[in-house]
């Protein structure tokens, strides 16, 4: 479900695999309140293996992007599918984070 690695540069990756919905949200919030408050200078998350992703899921993505502000970290998003780029398009989330297709 999810796969952390520290690249160079103080760049941490966060792939998600599978859809995050249902009890994996907690998890996932976990996940990502640790990524805010580690050493990693930029948090990618790498969303090409990512089928879904339900509103808690993006609200806690939103919260995410809040918390790495606070801190002068920077956030981005990659790899959406094209379902997922939609949706972040619709809410107009492109506008608050950095994201490729």
């Amino acid at each position: 479900m999810f796969r952390q690695e520290t690249v160079s540069g103080g760049e941490t990756i966060l792939t998600i695999t599978g859809s995050v919905s249902g009890e994996v949200v907690a998890e996932f919030g976990k996940k990502i309140e640790a990524l805010a408050a580690g050493h990693a200078t930029t948090v990618t998350l790498d969303l090409s293996q990512c089928t879904a992703m339900n509103s808690e899921a993006i609200g806690k993505l939103l919260v995410l992007r809040m918390r790495m502000g606070e801190r002068k970290k920077a956030l981005r998003i990659e790899g959406c599918s094209p379902q997922l780029w939609s949706i972040f398009k619709t809410i107009k989330m492109d506008s608050l984070i950095p994201m490729q297709q």
